[in-house]
């Protein structure tokens, strides 16, 4: 009997872990498509994957349904009028806000939200761009004491010095920062795209 017993406790942990493995596979190939997508519409198909998605943990599935919002909206920013990125902004919002309380200790999570603020406050959307402010510079102190050198971190800081001279940061240095960062960073690893809009 205890030899069935061990038999079937292996089993089950070879199971639990192959569908882990899976699972990892899995994520890792939908975040290389958010790096690959190029323009609104493969955003938008990656957004309607995401937030149905149930292959992947549910805050995952928010957290991605909210990168490709916000990235849909970073693409277009420089093409489009402020007002017609206001619903893509406020849908990363939306999804990066809904996870925050699940996950308190991720860098990542906590970034996402300083950035699509950031976002909302450059396309002249905020409420209360004061607080805004306040809210990013906050959550700048929580991701560097979780991940100091976070690459979208260091864009999160950059776009701050390019908005609020008060800050003084170097805002150049930053995104040079930041790109060396990318180039070691093994997960998430999305944002690269980040640098070359900025430009």
């Amino acid at each position: 009997m205890n030899k069935f017993l061990l038999i079937l406790y292996i089993f089950a942990a070879s199971i639990v872990v192959s569908a882990q493995n899976t699972t990892g596979k899995k994520s890792e190939n939908e975040i290389a498509l958010i790096n690959a997508a190029k323009n609104a519409s493969e955003y938008e198909t990656l957004f309607a994957k995401f937030s149905k998605s149930t292959s992947i943990e549910r805050w995952q599935a928010h957290y991605y349904s909210a990168v490709v919002q916000y990235l849909k909206t970073e693409s277009l920013i420089k093409k489009s009028t402020p007002q017609s990125l206001f619903e893509s902004n406020a849908l990363a919002l939306k999804y990066a806000g809904s996870i925050i309380d699940s996950q308190p200790d991720n860098a990542d999570v906590k970034i996402l939200v300083g950035l699509a603020r950031l976002q909302r406050i450059q396309l002249n959307n905020s409420p209360d761009v004061q607080k805004d402010k306040e809210l990013i510079i906050k959550i700048i102190s929580e991701a560097e004491a979780l991940s100091p050198d976070n690459p979208r971190l260091t864009v999160l800081k950059a776009g701050m010095a390019a908005k609020f001279s008060d800050l003084n940061l170097n805002s150049a240095q930053l995104y040079a920062k930041a790109a060396k960062d990318f180039e070691t960073e093994t997960a998430p690893n999305w944002g690269k795209q980040l640098l070359s809009l900025t430009k």
